[in-house]
């Protein structure tokens, strides 16, 4: 996690900070908090091998029915997660005796190097694709895994480990669409601010292997003997498996009526370019989108389905943060637990408001957990990312509500990745508006004062290129999880 350098040209203008610590602290007690739900902790704590058995949150097999355990992991977390998995099952004699193969679909930056080279140890095939659009490589690696689970033998225990993220790595078009179609349906919705469960609900209705579409990969045929268990690292509200990542392993049934509305809904508050392939795309998945209308999809039972568990969430987040504040002798006021929504910059004046409302004594923790949204305005060419941005929000609030000396917060994103930039996030306090100003990292254009400067990269939805160079962007690389966002206020 960066943080406030030597080499800053902040660090002179904030080294008489009172309040310089505190924002260092902040940082660390989210980094700290993470720990205890990491893959490596929630995953082993999962699975339960024994003698001639493994036991998950939910169910528990008899190793005797099964002659092979393939372990495929999808989403940001996937590759920590398989690791996890892999060691628990080699710890144990029984498990260790049967064959295990792994198959691993993430993101480039979200392997680490001493993961790579454990997996590929192990013999683990690794894919990749793109988020938060997906690409061609999301495309390509998908079928590699629908290969991966059709080409298993009979009598196989199937052990699926999904993380956010999965919705855009794990892509199968549904014919006649094209990788070209979920790619700017996914770039819409992101532009329009839709919430993770509007954009899942839409995304399945696109896409083979979403809505529960990897069953038919893994449980075709009940002569088969196969099985299936789901263990999910949710980065969603609700924690409801349907929506995480789409749900590629979770039985469910739908129709297309709800994404058809929230499509349009999405093309109303978007510009679409009259010319280009975007418009023309996005016309013909609304025309598949009526084709289907409410033709009732997926639901069909399947022999050896087990319902996923969710083994690390958003909501743990919470309750981990609180546990390292108490420890450290603070009070705790939890503002949203897991539910935070909305538009990003909104919210964290909410936030503020809030805080102010509460009043108390200094020394206080306000925690929020949840996933805000970002809404594009106009043809923006900014970059940045919705932890960001509310951070940006919350430090212009701070400023100019006087209450400086009062307050620092630290938005931060799970999993280390804010929006498409190499941050997951920023710690602010009130007077982080006047420390950029006066140390002129920032192109300051017509801007009067500090407030002013600010404001115009917060319209422009600029928080990243406001905050790069100083000490306040975190910059900490992939975490190996994803449990949404958290935000952190402490006052003085």
């Amino acid at each position: 996690m960066k943080h406030f350098s030597a080499s800053s040209p902040l660090r002179a203008t904030t080294s008489s900070s009172p309040h310089l610590n505190g924002l260092i602290e902040l940082s660390d007690l989210v980094q700290s908090a993470l720990t205890p739900i990491l893959p490596q902790n929630c995953v082993e704590q999962a699975i339960q091998p024994s003698h001639k058995t493994i036991d998950f949150p939910t169910s528990s097999v008899n190793l005797d029915s099964y002659s092979h355990i393939a372990v495929f992991a999808v989403g940001k977390a996937s590759s920590s997660m398989c690791v996890a998995a892999l060691k628990k099952l080699s710890s144990n004699l029984s498990t260790s005796t049967t064959p295990v193969s792994s198959f691993v679909l993430s993101k480039p930056s979200h392997v680490t190097d001493a993961e790579n080279r454990y997996l590929k140890d192990c013999g683990t095939q690794i894919s990749y694709g793109s988020h938060p659009v997906p690409d061609d490589d999301s495309t390509s690696a998908s079928l590699e895994l629908m290969e991966y689970c059709q080409s298993r033998p009979k009598r196989t225990l199937f052990l699926a480990l999904v993380s956010g993220g999965t919705s855009a790595l794990l892509t199968a078009p549904s014919p006649p669409l094209t990788t070209s179609h979920l790619s700017s349906v996914s770039s819409l919705l992101l532009k329009a601010g839709c919430d993770i469960v509007e954009m899942n609900k839409l995304r399945r209705c696109l896409d083979s292997a979403k809505g529960g579409g990897v069953l038919d990969w893994c449980l075709s045929s009940p002569s088969e003997g196969n099985s299936l268990h789901t263990l999910v690292i949710s980065d969603v509200i609700s924690d409801d498996c349907s929506f995480i990542g789409s749900g590629p392993t979770f039985l469910t049934s739908y129709n297309c009526v709800e994404a058809l509305s929230t499509l349009d809904s999405a093309l109303s508050a978007t510009t679409i370019p009259e010319e280009g392939e975007d418009k023309k795309l996005l016309e013909e998945v609304r025309e598949f989108l009526i084709d289907r209308g409410d033709k009732e999809m997926g639901g069909r039972e399947r022999e050896g389905y087990n319902e996923p568990s969710v083994i690390s969430s958003n909501k743990m987040m919470i309750r981990s943060l609180e546990e390292k504040v108490r420890e450290m002798g603070g009070r705790v006021k939890v503002l949203f637990d897991g539910d935070m929504e909305g538009e990003a910059r909104k919210v964290g004046v909410a936030l503020i408001d809030e805080v102010e409302k509460a009043g108390g004594e200094g020394g206080t923790f306000f925690l929020a957990g949840g996933e805000t949204t970002v809404t594009f305005s106009g043809n923006t060419s900014g970059k940045g990312g919705r932890n960001q941005e509310m951070a940006l929000a919350i430090a212009i609030e701070l400023a100019q509500r006087g209450i400086g000396e009062c307050c620092s917060t630290v938005c931060f994103g799970t999993d280390g990745n804010d929006g498409p930039t190499d941050a997951a996030g920023a710690v602010v306090d009130g007077d982080t508006v006047r420390r950029i100003w006066e140390a002129a990292e920032v192109d300051r254009g017509e801007a009067g004062d500090a407030i002013e400067l600010a404001k115009a990269f917060l319209d422009r939805h600029d928080a990243y290129n406001y905050f790069k160079g100083s000490p306040y962007l975190i910059q900490c690389g992939a975490t190996g999880t994803n449990v949404a966002d958290v935000v952190v206020i402490r006052t003085y």
